[in-house]
């Protein structure tokens, strides 16, 4: 999945970018999408997303919500 992070929310690649449709990896790299790094999912009932953006790629991680 590639998506970009604007004000901590994230927003998903579109399914075209002008006239080019499905657009592969180096597409949406440049048009500023970064590949999601998603965790292996825990057995936790209530968590919360956070994202952690790099200069080439949005790591996701989870934290618990009590």
């Amino acid at each position: 999945m590639y998506a970009k992070l604007e004000n901590g929310v994230l927003i998903p690649s579109p399914g075209h970018i002008g006239n080019v449709f499905n657009p592969n990896a180096e597409t949406l790299l440049e048009h500023g999408y970064k590949l999601v790094v998603f965790p292996d999912v825990t057995e936790v009932s209530e968590v919360k997303e956070v994202y952690e953006e790099t200069e080439t790629e949005i790591i996701v991680s989870y934290e618990a919500v009590v």
